[in-house]
């Protein structure tokens, strides 16, 4: 009778083992993830179940449980299963109408105009990278699949001036046109450059004369809102301080009759790369601080000009001349070297109160930022360098002067 009672104890622990072994298995993989676990554990019908373990569950879950649990199971909730069409619906409809808005060419921010170079061998995937980098398209993988289906891929080789809002079939119409041999420069416009110095620049390189280049500055049409807002008439050269100092890639004139054009097209170039400096950021800043960006950018000019090469002292020498804006005991004269040697008598603040009407060269970043940003403790009047490019930052005239002093006894003054 013992023997029994424990063979019958022993049937009865392996099935509530077989049945904690399944649920546990269920379980985890209920947890990492897996969505079908239930199914799998009260499926009658499914091939891939061993006889054994079907009989395991049959004997520990009733059958009329286990369907009971199924059909519990294959219910969702409609509140879920409207949830879950209202999202499916609204992510495909959001694709299309993205893809319209790309294919049409429909603008959603300010339109771009570039120069964009087709080299020879040029795949489509190597022409949908190009267009990508000069942000006239969004999506490589679009653009190729739309040629692909629209056939139009006889794209000519060389330079072609295109737009971020054309649609895909005038931007293709485009680049199927004949095009400008792409013969090109590097050209490293350094910070602190004047527009005679970048003229020069463009001669020497073979891209334009200089009277070609400075006839671009003064009377071309530029499409961008700070060139409207640059004060009519009041500008030595209407550009300058606009055309952003950087490396940049421009047109050679070989035959010496595309002089004109690669003169526009280089202003245009480095007008450009000011548009994307002059963030929001920058405009807002500037409007904070009671000043406009032509203002910001004739004080960063000045900056740039008293300490190029030297951005850790910019925003010191930012403060000098603002300093000297405020000065109310005397007249208010930024008295800086450089501007007494530019070109229109105007602009010398050695003799003229103020600001004076417009920047006298290129400002860098770091200097604009100093403009923007200066050094608001300092409370220093006036400043000098040494020979070796020593800033010294002196509270009165007399200081100055003592320190001046001391410096030509020593050597140092320049």
């Amino acid at each position: 009778m013992i023997e029994h009672k424990e063979t019958i104890k022993e049937v009865n622990n392996n099935d509530i083992d077989t049945a904690t072994k399944i649920f546990d298995k269920n379980i985890e993989e209920m947890l990492s993830g897996k969505e079908d676990v239930f199914e799998d554990l009260y499926s009658n019908s499914s091939e891939n179940n061993d006889e054994i373990a079907q009989e395991e569950q049959e004997e520990v879950f009733p059958k009329e449980y286990n369907k009971k649990i199924k059909k519990q199971k294959k219910r969702m909730p409609v509140g879920l299963r409207i949830l879950i069409i209202l999202l499916v619906s609204f992510f495909f409809a959001a694709c299309i109408i993205l893809t319209a808005v790309e294919v049409e060419g429909i603008a959603l921010s300010k339109p771009v105009t570039a120069e964009v170079v087709l080299e020879q061998g040029s795949t489509a995937e190597d022409i949908a990278q190009v267009l990508k980098d000069n942000k006239i398209i969004n999506s490589t993988l679009l653009f190729r699949l739309y040629v692909k289906i629209k056939g139009g891929n006889d794209f000519k080789f060389g330079v072609h001036e295109v737009k971020s809002n054309q649609s895909y079939s005038s931007l293709i119409d485009t680049l199927s046109q004949n095009a400008d041999p792409a013969n090109s420069v590097k050209v490293t416009i350094p910070e602190g450059y004047s527009v005679k110095k970048i003229a020069k620049l463009m001669k020497k390189n073979n891209i334009c004369s200089e009277k070609e280049f400075i006839m671009a500055v003064k009377y071309k049409d530029y499409d961008y809102d700070f060139v409207k807002e640059i004060p009519e008439g009041k500008c030595y050269y209407r550009l300058e301080g606009y055309l952003f100092p950087a490396t940049y890639s421009f047109y050679v004139n070989p035959d010496k009759n595309k002089g004109d054009d690669n003169a526009y097209k280089a202003v245009n170039k480095m007008l450009q790369r000011m548009d994307e400096e002059l963030t929001d950021d920058v405009k807002n800043t500037a409007d904070k601080n009671g000043y406009s960006v032509h203002e910001i950018l004739t004080m960063a000019s000045i900056v740039e000009a008293e300490a190029s090469g030297y951005p850790k002292e910019m925003k010191n020498v930012a403060q000098v001349f603002y300093n000297r804006l405020r000065w109310t005991d005397q007249p208010a004269r930024l008295g800086s070297s450089p501007t007494a040697n530019y070109p229109d008598s105007r602009y010398n603040t050695n003799s003229n109160i103020g600001l004076p009407p417009g920047p006298i060269c290129s400002p860098s970043t770091s200097a604009i930022q100093a403009a923007l940003n200066p050094n608001t403790s300092l409370k220093a009047d006036y400043f000098v360098t040494d020979r070796n490019m020593k800033f010294y930052y002196t509270n009165s005239l007399s200081e100055h002067n003592a320190l001046i002093e001391k410096l030509q006894s020593e050597g140092l003054w320049n």
